[in-house]
C-alpha cells in the first residue's frame, strides 16, 4: 500500500494539474492541444500519458462544439485524475512486487549462505576432530615407545647394579682372601737369607734361576657326557677346572708334599678361590683356600693362585627376514645354544668372534638348527649335542626336508637357507639328566613344543628353547608356539614344572632375548596353552584368528606385534592345537594317519 510519502506526492500532482484550470484561455480546447504536459507525469508511464493526452484532446474538442468550455476542461481534468490514480496505483505495485522479489532472492541468498555457513563450520569441525584423533593416536605411540625404553632402561640399570653390587662384592672378598693369604705367607714364610737362596735354587752359570719345567697341557675339546646326579643342582661350587692349561711348579725334592698348580675356571667372578692338588683331589674339584696346605719349601711369591671367571653370555639377534627380535643365537664363551637357520648364516658368522668348540641344540626345528649342518662343514671338529628323538634327522635331513616342502613349496630356501647333513660322529645323543662340558651345563628332558625338545641349565640360567614360550623382550605377553604335528599339552605342563624345579633366576629365549620373572612367565604360558587349546576344540579357526590377534595387539607394543606373528604365526598355532586334539580323540590326523617314519616337525617359522 501506498505510504504517506506516496500520498503527498500524489496531492503535488494533482496541486499541478488543476492549477491550469485558474488560467484557463479563452479557447481551452486549443490550450490544452497544445499545451505540454507536466513533466512529473513522465516518470510513470509515458505511453499511458500519450494517450490520456490524445483522448483528452478529443473530448476537449467534442465537448467544445456542444458545451461549454469551462465544462469540458473540468470534465477533462476529473478523467485525468482519475487515469493518473490508476497510474500511480499500477506504479506502487509495481514497486511492490519488485520489492517483494527483491526480499524474496534477500532471504533465498540468506538461506543458503547460512547453509554454507554451516556446512563448512561442519566440515571444519570434522577436519578438527580428525586431528585431534591423528595426534592422540601418535601421541599413545609416542608413550608406548617412551614406556618400552623406560622399561628397557629400568631394566639395564638393574643389571648394571646387579653387576655393580656383584663386581663390588667379589672384591671385597678377594681383598679379604688376599689379606688372610699375605698375612698366612708372612707367617709361615720369613725372608729367607741369600746363603739359604741360593742352596734352595741354585743357580746356573749366568747366575739366573732355572726355568721351571711346563706341565703337559690337557687334551682341547669336549668333555664327555656324564649323568648327573638327580635332584642335585650344579652350583657354584659344583663347576670343575675348565681345560685351560696354566703353569706349574717346579717338582720338589722327594718326601715333599703334592704339588700344586693353577686351577683356571671359567665360571665365576675374579677372585681367588684355592689350590688343588695334583694326585690325590678329585678332577675337577676346587677346594677352599686353606693355608696350611702350602709347601714350606715356596715363597710366598710362588704360591699358585685360582681365579674364576664368569662365562661370557649373550644373544645374536640373526635378523631373520630383516626383522630383528625374532631369532636369537645364545653364545656362552665358545659354545652355541640353537644356532639359528641356515638362512641367517651370514648374520651369525659376523656377530662370532672365534670358532666355537660346541652346538647345543634344544630341538632340531629349522629355525633353531638349520645352520648346523653348514656350521660342522665349515669346523668339521665341532662337536653337536641334540636329543636321541632328533639325531637321525640330523644325519639324514630328506624326509624332514621332504615335509618341509609340503608346508613352503618353493619358499623353504628363502625361509630357512640349504639345510645340510651332519656326520655321526660329530653328534652327542642325550636322554636328559646329563652334565656336559665339564658339568658346565645340566640337560633336561623337556617335550611338549615337540618330541625330541631338551633344556640346559648353565649355573642360574636356563636356556629352554620353545619350552618357555615365545616373549619379545621387553614385551611381558608370552604365546605358546603350538605347530604342529607334536603338541603334547600334558608333556608341555611336565616340562614347565621340571625348568621351575631347576629354580632358575632368568630364562634364555631363542624368541626373543631374556627374562627374569621366570614364575610370572612360565604360569601365564602354562594358562595360555590350555586356554587356546580349549578354544580350539570348542570354536572355528576364524574365532581363534581373531583372539590371537587381539591377544597380540593389546598385549605387546605396536613395534613388537610383526615379530610376534613371525616368531609365531597364527594359523599354524591353530593347526598345530587342532591336530594335537584330532590325535588325542583318535580321529583325522591320528596315530593311524601317522607317517611311518614318525617324521619329526618342521615348522620353523619361529618355534
Amino acid at each position: 500500500m501506498p505510504d504517506q510519502s506516496s500520498a503527498a506526492t500524489e496531492h503535488a500532482i494533482m496541486q499541478e494539474i488543476t492549477q491550469p484550470l485558474t488560467e484557463l484561455p479563452h479557447d481551452p480546447v486549443a490550450a490544452v492541444a497544445n499545451a505540454d504536459f507536466p513533466v512529473v507525469l513522465r516518470g510513470y508511464d509515458r505511453e499511458a500519458v500519450d494517450e490520456y493526452v490524445q483522448r483528452t484532446t478529443q473530448l476537449v474538442a467534442e465537448m467544445s462544439a456542444t458545451r461549454s468550455p469551462e465544462g469540458a476542461v473540468r470534465r477533462a481534468l476529473e478523467r485525468v485524475g482519475e487515469q493518473v490514480s490508476s497510474i500511480l496505483g499500477r506504479a506502487h505495485e509495481t514497486a511492490e512486487d519488485i520489492t517483494s522479489q527483491s526480499r524474496a532472492e534477500a532471504e533465498e541468498r540468506l538461506i543458503q549462505a547460512r547453509a554454507e555457513a554451516h556446512q563448512l563450520e561442519r566440515d571444519a569441525r570434522a577436519s578438527a576432530e580428525q586431528l585431534e584423533r591423528d595426534a592422540h593416536e601418535r601421541a599413545q605411540e609416542r608413550e608406548r615407545a617412551a614406556e618400552m625404553r623406560v622399561r628397557e632402561l629400568d631394566a639395564e640399570v638393574e643389571r648394571i647394579w646387579a653387576e655393580r653390587d656383584r663386581i663390588v662384592n667379589d672384591v671385597r672378598k678377594l681383598s679379604e682372601e688376599l689379606s688372610l693369604l699375605s698375612s698366612a705367607a708372612a707367617t709361615r714364610f720369613p725372608a729367607a737369607t741369600t746363603e739359604d737362596a741360593a742352596a734352595v735354587t741354585g743357580p746356573d752359570a749366568t747366575g739366573v734361576a732355572a726355568e721351571p719345567a711346563l706341565a703337559d697341557a690337557p687334551e682341547p675339546g669336549l668333555h664327555p657326557v656324564v649323568a648327573a646326579d638327580p635332584g642335585v643342582d650344579p652350583g657354584f661350587d659344583a663347576w670343575p677346572a675348565p681345560e685351560v692349561a696354566g703353569e706349574v711348579e717346579p717338582e720338589l725334592a722327594a718326601g715333599s708334599e703334592p704339588d700344586l698348580r693353577e686351577v683356571p675356571a671359567d665360571v665365576g667372578d675374579d677372585r681367588l678361590v684355592g689350590v688343588q692338588e695334583e694326585d690325590n683331589a678329585d678332577e675337577g674339584a676346587l677346594r677352599p683356600f686353606e693355608p696350611d696346605a702350602f709347601d714350606d719349601g715356596l715363597s710366598a711369591s710362588e704360591q699358585p693362585t685360582t681365579v674364576l671367571r664368569r662365562p661370557r653370555l649373550r644373544v645374536i639377534d640373526l635378523n631373520h627376514l630383516g626383522r630383528e627380535r625374532v631369532i636369537g643365537a645364545w653364545q656362552v664363551d665358545d659354545v652355541l645354544i640353537d644356532p639359528g637357520p641356515a638362512s641367517c648364516l651370514e648374520a651369525l658368522l659376523g656377530a662370532l668372534e672365534e670358532q666355537p668348540r660346541a652346538l647345543l641344540l634344544t630341538h632340531i626345528h629349522l629355525d633353531h638348527a638349520g645352520a648346523t649342518g653348514s656350521l660342522v662343514r665349515m669346523w668339521p671338529e665341532l662337536e653337536v649335542y641334540v636329543h636321541e628323538l632328533g639325531a637321525q634327522h640330523l644325519i639324514d635331513p630328506a624326509k624332514l626336508l621332504e615335509s618341509a616342502r609340503r608346508l613352503y613349496g618353493g619358499d623353504l630356501e628363502h625361509l630357512w637357507g640349504e639345510v645340510l647333513p651332519v656326520p655321526e660322529a660329530n653328534l652327542h645323543i642325550l636322554g636328559g639328566g646329563e652334565q656336559l662340558l665339564g658339568g658346565s651345563f645340566e640337560v633336561a628332558y623337556t617335550p611338549g613344543h615337540a618330541s625330541h625338545h631338551v633344556s640346559y641349565l648353565l649355573e642360574r640360567t636356563a636356556f629352554v628353547g620353545d619350552a618357555g614360550g615365545v616373549r619379545i623382550t621387553p614385551e611381558e605377553l608370552t604365546i605358546p608356539p603350538t605347530p604342529p604335528p607334536e603338541i603334547d599339552i600334558d608333556a608341555w605342563h611336565g616340562s614347565i614344572e621340571r625348568i621351575l624345579r631347576w629354580g632358575p633366576e632368568r630364562l634364555a629365549m631363542t624368541h626373543f632375548g631374556e627374562s627374569r620373572d621366570v614364575e610370572r612367565q612360565l604360569a601365564e604360558l602354562a594358562e595360555r596353552l590350555d586356554t587356546w587349546a580349549a578354544l580350539v576344540r570348542s570354536e572355528d579357526f576364524e574365532t581363534f584368528i581373531d583372539v590371537v590377534e587381539t591377544e597380540i595387539e593389546s598385549g605387546s607394543s605396536p613395534v613388537h606385534h610383526e615379530a610376534y606373528r613371525q616368531a609365531a604365526p597364527p594359523e599354524l598355532l591353530f593347526a598345530g592345537l587342532d591336530r594335537y586334539w584330532r590325535k588325542r580323540d583318535g580321529g583325522a590326523g591320528g596315530p593311524a594317519d601317522e607317517p611311518e617314519t614318525n617324521e619329526t616337525d618342521v615348522f620353523t617359522g619361529g618355534s
